[in-house]
């Protein structure tokens, strides 16, 4: 199980556990109810329903959950309050994904919660808000996260601190980093160790797998041990499957491949006996397996138990009408907006020729209605700007639309033959390795051909609106290089950042994100092998100016004239024959604009590329245009 699918994993275990522990019927729950006379009875008995029935009626989940946060108001008790309002957050987060509403009600739970120095509740709701804030990318993760980590400490609650731990863990290991990452899986084993052996156990799993990755061989092969020598004590607290789960995946690691395979046949057979099996344990269980098979070569046994790359299939297949919807969205868009400035023009013609009608009678009594000749006049004029406004609108949207037809086409072939050769299984392990690398360039390739243009039609349908703050440059850059390191060294590519630790510059941070990866893009694209990228950043004279230097093929004088017109053509392959749309730069020069910035470029054939991005570095002389 990689590092990403555990952190998800982790997640919802968390949720699980905490929203599957009962063991009384809903049934004795609304019995228990009706008899109830205490408003404290009531509203935990309504509070117990509400997690009863998030995964059986969500309309009854969300209103016992509403009528205890009611009954606890009521009878002023913010601790009950508090409670119901978090797995109010929680239901919306996790099984409606309505994250919006999610926060809603986490940042109601934290007023009542600080005023109660509930800090087990402020720590919940800190690490929830700072995983919505991560998939959210609002900026302010850490500061969330580093709220939940003390009032975690606080609440002297070692469940609460080892899930706050453990989240930690499992966002910096999505990001790389992996020293941050191994830090807080150590602190969430130390954490837990002796209160729960099958935590701390899971914990340790999380740990070997970031030794692993690191390089750390010994290490990691050591915690194997530790964690092995454990085995036959872990009282199973969290239930039978996660048990499973974990000693299959140890056994893996240590290569015992027979004792993984007992265990996860028998987690399998149990589980398919259950009145109602559950079908994401079976997928784990028969993924966990599947793995076992292909380590050991076992290819036969492999292909038998290969129910699970069912679910693999679908799940891409799922991934791609998405894509594809949100693409279609965009087209339909654009079109409905095309028919819209069609009917404009032809009620423009209309109007312009009322207008001459009324013209020729003015002539008739010209001395009298002079003035009126001349407001029809400018009438007319303005109808001809707007009418030729809209006709180079229409010429825009077409543009488009070709481009898009022709530069996403052999993309998209590519991936769906590659797709039909994997399921047939006519590819040998070095073609699917090789396979792979091509599947993953050409996603890379469409992904950022669909985020240009869907920025791009944002922009054009609603405006760039950006949000001004002071932003540590530095970081941003190697956050972006970081995101485009596997293409720069399958280029063999070097990416330098020159810019100093502390210099800062303000901008949209989002923007700038955009800015700088489609520059960076860009030169990887437009560049041989053994390359380097430079960016580089200056202060002078009340403006910041940021340059992205390049070793590339360059360009000619006519290509960088055109090259932010969207009704040109400057499209073109790059060393690699990498495709593109050609809405990268021009939404770049948008974005620039939008933030009060000037872009310029410098280039010749043979002698590389620099964009030079020039922002001003003072709120108060954001009025005007930077002056190079």
């Amino acid at each position: 199980m990689t590092l990403v699918r555990k952190y998800s994993f982790g997640l919802f275990m968390m949720v699980w556990l905490t929203g599957h522990a009962q063991s009384i019927t809903i049934s004795t729950w609304r019995l228990q109810l009706a008899r109830a006379t205490a408003d404290s009875s009531r509203s935990n008995l309504c509070y117990a329903l509400g997690k009863q029935y998030e995964q059986v009626n969500l309309d009854s989940c969300l209103y016992f959950l509403t009528k205890s946060i009611q009954i606890a108001q009521r009878i002023h008790d913010p601790v009950a309050t508090t409670r119901a309002m978090y797995r109010l957050g929680q239901t919306y987060m996790f099984t409606l994904k309505d994250e919006g509403k999610a926060v809603d009600w986490f940042n109601k739970a934290i007023v009542l919660a600080k005023a109660d120095n509930n800090n087990a509740c402020l720590a919940d709701c800190y690490r929830l808000l700072a995983v919505c804030a991560d998939h959210q990318r609002i900026g302010n993760t850490e500061e969330l996260m580093g709220k939940a980590v003390s009032y975690a400490k606080k609440s002297n609650n070692w469940r609460i601190l080892t899930n706050t731990y453990q989240v930690c863990s499992g966002r910096y290991a999505l990001r790389k980093n992996y020293p941050l990452a191994e830090k807080y899986s150590k602190l969430a084993m130390a954490s837990c160790k002796p209160y729960n052996l099958d935590n701390w156990f899971t914990s340790g799993l999380d740990l070997h797998d970031l030794l692993s990755v690191q390089g750390k061989q010994v290490e990691a092969l050591a915690l194997a041990r530790q964690l092995a020598s454990f085995k036959d004590k872990l009282p199973k607290t969290d239930g039978e499957f996660v048990y499973i789960n974990d000693v299959a995946n140890l056994d893996r690691i240590l290569k015992r491949y027979t004792e993984a395979e007992t265990i996860l046949l028998k987690g399998i057979t149990a589980e398919n006996q259950r009145t109602h099996p559950d079908s994401l344990h079976l997928r784990y269980l028969y993924q966990s397996l599947l793995h076992t098979y292909v380590d050991q070569g076992k290819w036969q046994k492999a292909y038998t138990y290969s129910e699970t790359l069912a679910d693999i299939r679908l799940w891409l297949q799922q991934k791609r009408q998405t894509q594809d919807a949100k693409l279609q969205m965009t087209q339909l868009k654009a079109v409905l907006d095309i028919e819209k400035k069609d009917s404009q023009i032809i009620l423009l013609d209309a109007q312009r020729q009322q207008q001459h009608i009324f013209l020729i009678a003015a002539l008739l009594v010209a001395g009298l209605l002079v003035g009126f000749i001349v407001v029809q006049r400018r009438n007319q004029k303005r109808i001809e700007r707007q009418k030729a406004t809209l006709t180079q609108l229409n010429a825009t949207q077409n543009k488009l639309f070709a481009m898009l037809s022709h530069d996403l086409r052999s993309p998209v072939a590519n991936l769906q033959s590659n797709v039909m050769l994997t399921n047939w299984g006519a590819l040998s392990q070095q073609e699917f390795a090789e396979s792979t690398k091509s599947l993953s360039l050409d996603i890379g390739n469409v992904a950022t051909m669909l985020d240009n243009v869907l920025s791009w039609s944002v922009s054009q349908m609603n405006g760039i609106k950006p949000r001004i703050e002071t932003i540590k440059i530095a970081l941003l850059i190697e956050e972006q290089m970081m995101f485009l390191t596997s293409l720069a060294n399958a280029k063999q590519i070097q990416l330098v950042n020159k810019t100093p630790v502390d210099a800062c510059l303000l901008a949209d941070k989002n923007h700038l994100s955009a800015i700088l990866r489609n520059l960076l893009q860009n030169a990887i694209k437009f560049m041989h092998a053994g390359g380097a990228v430079w960016v580089d950043f200056l202060e002078s004279e009340g403006f910041s100016r940021l340059t992205v230097q390049d070793t590339g093929i360059g360009m000619e004088p006519q290509l960088v004239a055109n090259l932010f017109a969207l009704d040109k053509q400057t499209s073109r392959l790059g060393t690699n024959h990498e495709q593109g749309t050609g809405l990268g730069l021009i939404l770049v020069k948008e974005l620039v604009e939008a933030n009060e910035g000037l872009i310029t470029v410098n280039s010749a054939v043979d002698q590389g590329t620099t964009f030079t991005l020039t922002f001003a570095n003072q709120f108060g002389k954001r009025t005007g245009s930077p002056v190079l």
